[in-house]
């Protein structure tokens, strides 16, 4: 394939930022295949995780195979300090950088296209974003923190979280599909703003903001849990002392992303 070679894992680590520009030529590749073929339905997101997989699974590879040697030094020093989980974020802070920019370009790609269609298409091609969107909507009662709106919005982000994890743990970077779902609805909200101008903009950021920070990193920091630990099993560390010291990331990880999901339904709620 031509796509997934435009940057090599070494690079993105280095220039993160250029995967923002690369993940937007994945999104665009894949709204312009489902234009030309709209038979095959959800494709925005298929044509554009298939190319994005080779290279956030190397990352992931390299992301474990040097946590791997750290825990070796460790053994070797007798001395080991990465036990909270804001040295956990830093070890990886690499990673979820790269994640970050891939998320926000498939998020611009995503709303340009939304912008630039017609109505028509646009409602065909986000027609299952749509209908997400009505739902979550639909709960909206007006009340300050409605617990029933919160229980459901909890409920829902657990069951992606859920999903994230198991496609990384099976799928290897399953994960990936349910990223750019999450970037083709913001990027909907957006891009339905586009035309109100920068104001309009700027007012489907600030509406997506507060709640959204919280949910987002949640599922990067997901991912990168459930990726990290495929691997681990993947080259047979659970035969070794050096999965418990993975276990503990994985684990550590895993929690910060549900206290981070349990805030951003409860500010979702109250407005």
């Amino acid at each position: 394939m031509v796509l997934d070679y435009l940057i090599s894992p070494r690079e993105a680590k280095r220039r993160p930022y250029e995967v923002f520009v690369v993940a937007a030529l994945f999104v665009s590749f894949a709204v312009l295949a489902q234009l030309f073929i709209p038979s095959i339905r959800g494709s925005i997101i298929i044509f554009a995780m298939v190319p994005a997989i080779p290279l956030m699974w190397s990352l992931l590879v390299r992301e474990e195979h040097d946590e791997e040697e750290e825990i070796q030094a460790c053994y070797r020093t007798h001395y080991w300090e990465g036990t909270s989980v804001t040295s956990i974020l830093s070890r990886h802070a690499a990673l979820v950088e790269v994640f970050s920019f891939f998320f926000l370009g498939a998020v611009f790609a995503y709303a340009v296209w939304a912008a630039a269609l017609p109505p028509q298409q646009t409602q065909a091609l986000y027609g299952d974003q749509l209908n997400e969107l009505n739902a979550i909507r639909g709960m909206n009662t007006g009340k300050f923190f409605d617990i029933a709106r919160f229980e459901y919005l909890l409920g829902h982000n657990l069951q992606v979280l859920g999903l994230m994890f198991a496609f990384c743990l099976v799928y290897g970077m399953g994960s990936v599909y349910l990223l750019l779902w999450n970037a083709s609805i913001i990027g909907l909200v957006v891009g339905g703003k586009m035309n109100e101008g920068l104001l309009g903009v700027a007012f489907g950021f600030l509406s997506l903001l507060p709640h959204g920070i919280f949910e987002i990193f949640a599922y990067f920091v997901a991912s990168m849990a459930g990726g990290i630990l495929s691997v681990a099993i993947m080259r047979k560390h659970y035969k070794s002392g050096i999965f418990r010291f993975v276990l503990r990331d994985v684990g550590a990880l895993t929690a910060l992303s549900l206290v981070l999901l349990a805030i951003g339904a409860a500010i979702e709620s109250a407005y």
